[in-house]
Parts: C-alpha cells; sequence; structure tokens
C-alpha cells in the first residue's frame, strides 16, 4: 500500500462514498489496490495494469467531477494514460476510424455518450522525444479538430481543506477554503470524518457494473446519519507506524486504540486477517479490559 490510500464504500441504502485513508490508516487488508480519491470517480482503481470506465453515471455527476483545461487543448499535451476528451459528436464515426487504426490510440471507455466525453490513452502516440507521431491517430485527430474540450478531474484531496494559488516562479499568492464538496456526487471521509454530505445527484452501487461491487466495502447506517465512522470495526485492518498509535500486545496479537463509530474508545486487533476471537481474545476489547489484561 501506498502512503495514501484510499477505496470505494457504500452504506446501507447503498450511497456511494470514498475514504481517504491517509498516511496512518487503519486501512482494510482486503483493499485489492492503492488508489488516491481523484482516480476513483468513473471506476479507475478497480483496475491494476489498465483502465476501463465501470461506473456509469448521469451526464450531472459527471459535469460535476470535471474541470476543463482549456491550456492544455491549447498546447495539445496530451501524454497520458487517462485523459478525458469531449469530441465533436457530429464526427464520431471519424474519431473511431482513426482510434481503430491505431494500436497505440486507446479509448478507455466512454464516460457519456450524450455529452460525447471519452477517456483515452495516447503515451504510444508520442516519440521518445516527446513529439507526437506524424502518423498516429492523435495527430490525424488533431488536424481534423475532432477534440473540442480536455479536463482534468478536480483534484480532491480531502486532507486539505485550502485551495492554493501560486504565481509564475511558484510563490504561494493566496489559500481559499474549498467549498465543492457538498455538489460532489459521493460521500467523502477522510480516515473516519465525513467531509460532506453531498447536496443532490449521490451515487449509488448499482451505477458500478456488477462484478466490481463485492470490492466495495459495505457499511451499516446511512452516511447521512454517520457523521465520523471506524472502518476497522467491520473489516480486519492494519495501520502504519505502530510507533504513533498506543499499541498493547497481547499475546502473539496487536491490538490499536481506535475511537469507534459510537465515539467510545476501544482496542481494536491490527495485522490479522479476521474480526473473529483469535487465540480465545476478542476483535474489539475495551480499554477496562484491556488494563486488566495488562495487570494480569
Amino acid at each position: 500500500m501506498s502512503y495514501t490510500t484510499a477505496w470505494y464504500i457504500a452504506d446501507e441504502d447503498g450511497n456511494l462514498g470514498l475514504i481517504d485513508f491517509d498516511r496512518t490508516g487503519p486501512i482494510p487488508i482486503r483493499i485489492p489496490y492503492e488508489a488516491v480519491v481523484p482516480d476513483m470517480y468513473f471506476g479507475e482503481a478497480f483496475f491494476e495494469d489498465s483502465f476501463s470506465v465501470c461506473i456509469k453515471m448521469t451526464d450531472e455527476q459527471i459535469k460535476s467531477l470535471l474541470v476543463e483545461d482549456v491550456k492544455r487543448l491549447t498546447d495539445y499535451s496530451f501524454y497520458a494514460s487517462n485523459i478525458y476528451v469531449e469530441i465533436d459528436k457530429a464526427r464520431k464515426d471519424l474519431f473511431f476510424e482513426y482510434a481503430k487504426k491505431d494500436d497505440d490510440f486507446l479509448i478507455n471507455g466512454c464516460l457519456s455518450d450524450n455529452l460525447g466525453i471519452y477517456s483515452i490513452s495516447t503515451i504510444g502516440e508520442y516519440t521518445k522525444k516527446g513529439t507526437l507521431k506524424v502518423r498516429s491517430a492523435l495527430k490525424k485527430i488533431k488536424d481534423a479538430d475532432l477534440i473540442k474540450k480536455v479536463f482534468e478531474v478536480k483534484d480532491i484531496s480531502v486532507c486539505e481543506m485550502y485551495d492554493e494559488y501560486y504565481d509564475d516562479k511558484g510563490n504561494l499568492i493566496r489559500e481559499e477554503p474549498r467549498t465543492y464538496y457538498d455538489v460532489l456526487p459521493y460521500f467523502l471521509y477522510y480516515q473516519s470524518d465525513r467531509i460532506n454530505i453531498p447536496t443532490k445527484n449521490v451515487m449509488h452501487i448499482s451505477q458500478v457494473e456488477e462484478k466490481f461491487r463485492d470490492k466495495i466495502l459495505r457499511v451499516p447506517g446511512k452516511f447521512k446519519d454517520l457523521k465520523s465512522l471506524q472502518i476497522a470495526e467491520w473489516y480486519p485492518s492494519d495501520i502504519y507506524y505502530y510507533s504513533w498509535w498506543d499499541i498493547k500486545k497481547v499475546g502473539d496479537l496487536y491490538y490499536a486504540l481506535m475511537k469507534l463509530t459510537n465515539g467510545e474508545e476501544a482496542y481494536v486487533r491490527v495485522g490479522a486477517e479476521d474480526i473473529g476471537e483469535l487465540n480465545g481474545m476478542k476483535y474489539i476489547i475495551s480499554i477496562e479490559e484491556m488494563e486488566s489484561l495488562m495487570i494480569k
């Protein structure tokens, strides 16, 4: 796992959320892939070596997650494994014709046929010197003016509550509090704390391709009622930097003091792949029980 790991969660109503575990965790052991929040919106995190759009969104949900990148279209700086573009819908067949004839130009998927927005991969379209190959599909698409807009996903770093603005020399000009969390379609959690309550267009687990749904962490309760949650209560988890935690060792088992979903503190087993009893020890142990065990 990387120093920042995030994953998908769903509540009892099927509402979909993203939880950023940041540097310390606890992080469920069953999470299959490393990811950061902006790389999860359309299902990228479900894939290790490639990407295909596997979360189907409404046009409004898509718009709430994308920001137009005018400079990138002007410079045609498309060197990326995943870039979102709006094509000329009236000439969609020509776009696909060029793409079909070039194995290095990959269409990862369609975000919205109505909006004409696709995810493409263009790394193979460039030479080792970084110039666009003369006979590449991307060169033909550029010359035909088939791409009308380029987008980037909103940079949602839930551990940073301010946007920073810099001048051309890299000097910080100003900081502004982020106000766009609530217009996003996902519930967001930073470790155990809820960051937002979506005001509309809330994502639902039914929008994820069925074969990926069992990878999503299910949480009892409703996100709108869960101002905080402790994922380690329901999924065996581990933590980084044991020295940062109040750790107790009972036999061969390790327990970390955590704040539970109900606000109380207790010791939760870490580093083991089971939430049942192990060696006669419960998965969650109260502070009083742990003090008694330490005396013994």
